[in-house]
């Protein structure tokens, strides 16, 4: 009789959309850029120059790495924005951070002594905007001029630098395996490129008709949503995608690992939508959040983080 009772309230749960609940908020007093997750640690990246590395279970702050002070035009020392980071398996952080008078730099951590290092320095002018590794010595990087570039990190090298849109980058993200990007610009289309090449393998169209502000790319499945109010969902393979409409700019979006559940900013009012991509069902409505949402992580299938503008990190579970 307990179980029947405990079904019967499961599901009308689910048929009132709430499946999901709150479990913690950390606030971070800046605002969110990036969150990625290794080894039940949370690094968080930062507008004031910081990464965060809390840990997982606590949500405590075990650890801050804080990047020098630089000049912009005026002389003013400020801190310096962080516009993206990643984990390698061994631990080491790669960051692409704001550099002095509007330049962008690739910065190393190293995990073992805290050092960090410039791999590529302001003076060259490019104008990086995401990283993520491809092994242990050498990172994958977007530009704002859509072109992706191939980095060794023992010494700077740059293996090819190559366009794969032409139009201004918006948004990248690697698979599971490596070996490829999705990559996301103005034009509202995805395009996937291998990351050993640099080369073009294919574009994802249809769904998307203005600026792209975030993708994902798991599970075989790439997510892509924008200015259009729009978020595509494609299979990798037939290129075939669903279309899930919002109400507002789709500035943060994130995929299960499976690829078989989506959550992504619905309205102005920050609340965001997770849906079954498979079925194009409704799952729930996650609300409470007071400013705009622009990272949304899932952990696992049941574990999503989104971190907000504001600085705050929510924590959901179903």
């Amino acid at each position: 009789m307990l179980r029947i009772a405990i079904t019967f309230i499961f599901l009308i749960g689910i048929a009132h959309g709430k499946v999901f609940k709150k479990i913690d908020v950390v606030d971070l007093k800046s605002a969110i850029t990036e969150i990625r997750v290794k080894d039940n640690n949370l690094y968080v990246s930062v507008e004031l120059g910081k990464i965060f590395v809390l840990d997982l279970t606590t949500k405590k702050t075990k650890n801050i790495i804080e990047f020098p002070l630089i000049e912009n035009y005026f002389g003013e020392k400020l801190n310096p924005k962080v516009f993206s980071i990643d984990i390698c398996n061994n631990g080491n952080i790669v960051a692409v951070i704001e550099g002095s008078d509007g330049t962008r730099e690739l910065k190393f951590i190293d995990r073992q002594t805290g050092s960090i290092s410039t791999v590529i320095e302001g003076k060259k002018r490019i104008s990086m905007t995401k990283v993520r590794f491809v092994n242990d010595n050498q990172v994958v990087v977007a530009t704002t001029g859509d072109e992706i570039l191939l980095v060794t990190l023992k010494n700077g090298k740059i293996h090819y630098r190559k366009s794969v849109g032409m139009s201004t980058f918006s948004d990248m993200e690697i698979n599971e395996s490596k070996t490829l990007v999705a990559v996301g610009d103005e034009s509202g289309d995805v395009h996937i490129a291998d990351v050993k090449s640099g080369n073009l393998i294919k574009d994802l169209t249809g769904i998307n008709v203005d600026r792209l502000f975030n993708v994902d790319f798991r599970g075989g499945k790439v997510a892509s949503g924008g200015r259009d109010r729009r978020v595509a969902v494609y299979d990798l393979k037939t290129g075939k995608g669903k279309r899930f409409d919002g109400k507002f700019l789709v500035f943060g979006l994130g995929l299960s690992p499976s690829g078989k559940y989506l959550a992504y900013l619905f309205n102005d009012k920050n609340d965001v939508a997770v849906v079954n991509t498979e079925t194009g069902s409704k799952v729930d409505m996650l609300t409470g959040h007071n400013y705009t949402v622009s990272v949304v992580l899932f952990l696992d299938e049941s574990n999503i983080i989104i971190g907000c503008d504001d600085g705050k990190i929510f924590f959901w579970r179903r």
